[in-house]
């Protein structure tokens, strides 16, 4: 079983004085994973995934196979398992991959990201705090429909994300209790 206080201490060190805004990276990944907390995703995996999103993308030095290492070294996973170690996987599938600009990158990685639910799970709960914490709104609402296009899947289980992420972009009204 992954220890996520000891690999958030990995990821702290990973990013070093990287900022997130004005703060500590640190608060990124705590606003994501308090995301996945509100719409109910607790898996290990996915949280783990979660914490190390960033990692590949903007720390290149950091290897998946580094990671890996660390793993073994901490026994979160066996010699078995080094072939598929799902919070690597889910962590490497958010990385965007190389391109000229950020229109390619993301072009070139939502099929990645699409090809496993956990994945778009993930997408989504960064998306999601980013767009809370209103930084770059303008930037995130004209690429979301080629997000929602290349990324949504009807009938999944990240349907209560979507319809959040859709109310925070415009495309649908606030939810209001009735009396």
């Amino acid at each position: 079983m992954i220890d996520l206080i000891k690999l958030q201490e990995f990821v702290e060190a990973w990013h070093g004085d990287q900022k997130y805004g004005d703060e500590p990276y640190k608060v990124h990944i705590a606003e994501c994973e308090a995301v996945l907390a509100r719409f109910g995703y607790n898996d290990p995996n996915v949280r783990a995934g979660m914490k190390m999103h960033d990692v590949f993308e903007d720390h290149p030095e950091v290897t998946p196979l580094d990671v890996l290492l660390l793993f073994l070294q901490m026994r979160w996973t066996t010699a078995d398992d080094v072939l598929d170690v799902p919070a690597i996987r889910l962590a490497m599938r958010l990385s965007d991959e190389p391109g000229p600009d950020r229109k390619t990158r993301k072009k070139l990685t939502y099929p990645k990201i699409v090809e496993e639910e956990a994945a778009v799970i993930l997408k989504l709960a960064d998306r999601i705090a980013n767009v809370e914490r209103g930084d770059k709104l303008d930037k995130y609402k004209a690429e979301y429909p080629g997000f929602r296009k290349a990324l949504f899947r009807k009938g999944n289980s990240c349907q209560a994300m979507w319809d959040h992420l859709d109310e925070l972009m415009g495309r649908r009204k606030p939810q209001t209790a009735t009396a």
